[in-house]
C-alpha cells in the first residue's frame, strides 16, 4: 500500500514539475516578447519645422543654414526623429549608440545632447527633458 501511495505521489510530483516548465517556458516567451525593442522606422529626409535632417547624406539644416553635427549628435538626433513625440530613456539612446550597459558612461547620452541642443539653435526646443525618464523629441507639427 505505501509503495503505491509512493508512486502516485511521485507521479504526481513529475506532473507538477512538467506544468512548472511549461509555465516558466510561458512566462520567458512573456519576457521577451515585452523586452524585445520594436523596429525603428526609416527615416531618409524629413522636416520637423526649423530642422531639416537627410539620414543618407548626413546632413541637418536649422533654417537654411547647414549644421555640423559629431556623429554621435547626428545619431542621437536621428534617433530622436525616428521617434517622435516618444520618450526615450538615457539607457534606450544608449544602447542605440552602441554604448554597453555594463560599462556605459550615466552622463554620456546627457553629454551628447546638450552638444547637440548648443548647435541647433532655436531648434533646440524641441529636444525635452523628462525628468527621471529621459528625453522626448517634440517637433512643432506639420504646416
Amino acid at each position: 500500500m505505501q509503495n503505491s501511495n509512493l508512486l502516485a505521489a511521485l507521479t504526481e510530483l513529475a506532473l507538477i514539475q512538467t506544468q512548472l516548465a511549461q509555465m516558466q517556458n510561458a512566462v520567458d516567451q512573456a519576457i521577451a516578447l515585452l523586452t524585445r525593442e520594436q523596429p525603428v522606422p526609416q527615416l531618409v529626409a524629413d522636416r520637423f519645422g526649423l530642422l531639416y535632417i537627410d539620414e543618407e547624406p548626413r546632413i541637418v539644416k536649422v533654417g537654411n543654414a547647414r549644421v555640423h553635427l559629431a556623429p554621435q549628435e547626428f545619431d542621437v538626433l536621428v534617433i530622436f526623429a525616428k521617434q517622435p513625440n516618444q520618450p526615450l530613456t538615457r539607457a534606450t539612446i544608449g544602447k542605440r549608440l552602441g554604448q554597453s550597459t555594463k560599462s556605459a558612461n550615466p552622463y554620456y547620452v546627457d553629454t551628447v545632447v546638450k552638444k547637440l541642443r548648443a548647435k541647433l539653435g532655436p531648434a533646440a526646443e524641441y529636444i525635452a527633458t523628462q525628468r527621471g525618464r529621459g528625453f522626448i523629441f517634440r517637433p512643432p507639427p506639420p504646416a
